[in-house]
């Protein structure tokens, strides 16, 4: 019996052992992270697999990010919007009464002014752009209308990083399409917007990247967004790069203070990354700080600009092009109807046959377009087969019978004005080409046909249009 009981009050030891070492343990990861106040951090993933083995709030908690506040450590779950709580006494609390939802994968998570901000994610086929915030009274995540929609997601197309000078997140991205959608991925473009805490909106303005740092997303590689610079690497540079967004100035950075950077975190598997106002720093797990890169120091400007607003007349080709074509389109206008206007002054006594005859230097069908003459030769050989032209077989022919009833209408009666309206300008005359009458099944409803006058001519044009 004595050795029974000897049995059971060791059993009963080691739990409380047990119970008191992850207590301990719990407490120690609480002082650590609480030097760390409103800081940004960068947790090893080592670390946090650790505290994962460890703790059994973590077993089903895939932690991404901690925010050390004056109340307690709140842990952010990645891809999801569960959030944990460790206080100073060991004790962990999940303080959301939000379900599951992994549509966050790839959001941008920070603490400002004691509220938490969850932006973009990817997940369930789709990027979003949400601008979400926890309301610590309701327990729930809400969300905060934007005039600007921005999809986002870090590793699939943009890159953050927070200005705390500024009151600003920036943003680094390309345009994306959603999974479901068919269509081209491109990151061709790249380019820049920031979101202001103080007025919680995107700015409204379009910010194109310089394509001297890069020309698309995948040729950039983050190496750290926290602190008031952004380090970067980039296929077109050998060198690594200091983005300073507050002054649009882009930086080298000396190289060999990042390689010891690599081979400190490389030698600490278990670490925690901090900055100050003047440099970065590495922790070991306990808190103990191993390593400084100060990153004002042996810096050299080399691009004067990192953004800057997109213009109206952009560099883009397809711009060009436009403009090009608008203003060759309205010189050809101009002088087209400048002729046609001094032409007509000689013929509004002239008989139909000799209009046409007078402007055979300018054939009446060369300024409909294709599916203008599409339309009237269409019209003209339901005339000769003594039928009329319906307006269903109108709206086959100009490809709108899937539009509802109204735009369909709309259409239709734009095009054949447009074509009578030509016919008029050209021949000098009042009378339409396209005539409209009732339909011989249904008084209600009307149907089309031609103006017999002007048959011959236009099939005749069409016949030397052929020839040549």
């Amino acid at each position: 019996m004595r050795k029974f009981l000897s049995f059971v009050l060791i059993v009963i030891s080691l739990d409380a052992y047990a119970f008191d070492s992850s207590q301990i343990y719990r407490q120690d990861i609480y002082l650590t992270l609480s030097k760390f106040q409103h800081k940004s951090l960068v947790i090893a993933s080592q670390l946090k697999d650790k505290w994962s083995r460890y703790l059994a709030e973590f077993k089903d908690f895939a932690i991404k990010d901690a925010f050390p506040t004056k109340e307690y450590i709140i842990f952010t779950e990645n891809g999801t919007g569960r959030l944990l709580t460790l206080d100073s006494t060991g004790t962990f609390n999940r303080i959301d009464q939000t379900k599951y939802a992994g549509d966050r994968f790839g959001s941008y998570e920070i603490l400002y002014n004691d509220t938490l901000f969850s932006i973009g994610g990817y997940g369930f086929w789709r990027t979003t752009g949400a601008i979400r915030f926890f309301n610590s009274k309701t327990r729930e995540w809400s969300v905060i209308k934007t005039k600007v929609n921005l999809p986002l997601a870090q590793g699939v197309n943009s890159i953050f990083h927070y200005s705390a000078n500024e009151h600003k997140l920036y943003v680094i991205y390309t345009s994306i399409i959603d999974d479901y959608i068919k269509g081209k991925r491109s990151n061709d473009s790249v380019f820049v917007n920031y979101f202001d805490f103080k007025t919680k909106d995107w700015s409204q303005k379009t910010f194109v990247f310089n394509p001297n740092i890069a020309k698309t997303y995948s040729s950039l590689r983050k190496e750290l967004s926290t602190g008031p610079s952004l380090l970067l690497k980039s296929n077109i540079h050998d060198d690594f790069l200091d983005l300073n967004f507050k002054n649009n100035e882009l930086y080298y950075v000396d190289e060999n203070n990042l390689f010891q950077l690599h081979n400190i975190i490389a030698q600490v598997p278990e670490y925690i990354i901090s900055y100050n106002d003047t440099a970065y720093c590495v922790y070991n797990a306990n808190g103990e700080q191993i390593f400084t890169l100060n990153y004002l120091q042996n810096k050299e400007i080399k691009e004067n600009w990192i953004y800057k607003e997109q213009s109206v007349l952009s560099n883009s080709f397809l711009n060009i092009s436009l403009w090009l074509l608008l203003a060759a389109s309205g010189l050809l206008a101009f002088f087209y109807f400048k002729k046609r206007l001094s032409k007509q002054k000689n013929t509004n006594q002239q008989t139909e046959d000799t209009v046409f005859e007078k402007n055979s230097s300018v054939r009446f069908l060369t300024i409909l377009d294709e599916q203008e003459q599409r339309l009237l030769f269409s019209i003209i050989q339901n005339h000769k087969a003594a039928s009329l032209t319906s307006s269903d077989q109108i709206n086959e022919i100009l490809g709108i019978n899937n539009r509802i009833y109204k735009i369909r209408n709309n259409i239709r009666a734009a095009t054949l004005k447009l074509i009578n309206k030509k016919f008029i300008d050209y021949i000098g005359t009042n009378e339409d080409l396209i005539i409209r009458v009732r339909s011989k099944f249904d008084k209600r409803y009307f149907a089309y046909t031609i103006n017999e006058k002007y048959i011959t001519k236009i099939e005749l044009e069409r016949t030397k249009k052929k020839d040549k």
